[in-house]
């Protein structure tokens, strides 16, 4: 095959699609709240229907766990938690650096993108967000096991933005 390669993600740009818009059709999203040096984990039960809990989840008001960290979680504690308040759980910072935003991330006071969808959270990052008043972000949920990082990956590479440049490429 003689013809030029090109991501995937170059037609879905083309087609008019943003980074952001491509990552919420195929992938979850976790939300973390970020409160001074604290940060807690919302925790979506429904979404993480047959993975494993990477920390104990507990009903708000309920010291009994629902389920175990390093238990699958099944349809029973789903329902079993579905209607009631799920406790954050307090993450350090470490479990959030490295991942991936699913969203851009706006400074509502100027309405400039402080981070866009697809960065990656560094420590740099994740200090000029605190300094910006951000309370609130979500990351993509990327285990690689039943959801692989291969489209972030790819979207990272596709560095053309504009939409008449994807179109440009697809014709060439």
């Amino acid at each position: 095959d003689r013809r030029r390669k090109m991501p995937a993600t170059t037609l879905l740009k083309a087609l008019g699609f943003s980074n952001q818009e491509v990552l919420g059709i195929y992938y979850l999203k976790e939300r973390f709240g970020i409160v001074g040096e604290t940060i807690l984990k919302h925790i979506d039960i429904e979404n993480l229907v047959g993975l494993k809990a990477e920390h104990d989840i507990k009903a708000k008001g309920v010291d009994e766990p629902v389920v175990k960290s390093g238990r699958k979680i099944t349809p029973a504690a789903a329902k079993k938690l579905s209607g009631k308040e799920i406790e954050p759980i307090v993450v350090e910072e470490k479990d959030l650096l490295g991942r991936i935003l699913a969203e851009d991330i706006v400074n509502l006071q100027t309405g400039e993108i402080v981070a866009e969808a697809n960065d990656t959270l560094t420590p740099e990052l994740l200090e000029n967000l605190r300094q910006e008043g951000i309370t609130e972000i979500k990351t993509l949920l990327i285990d690689e096991i039943t959801f692989s990082s291969s489209l972030s990956k790819t979207l990272a590479l596709d560095k053309i933005d504009e939409r008449a440049e994807q179109i440009y490429n697809l014709g060439n």
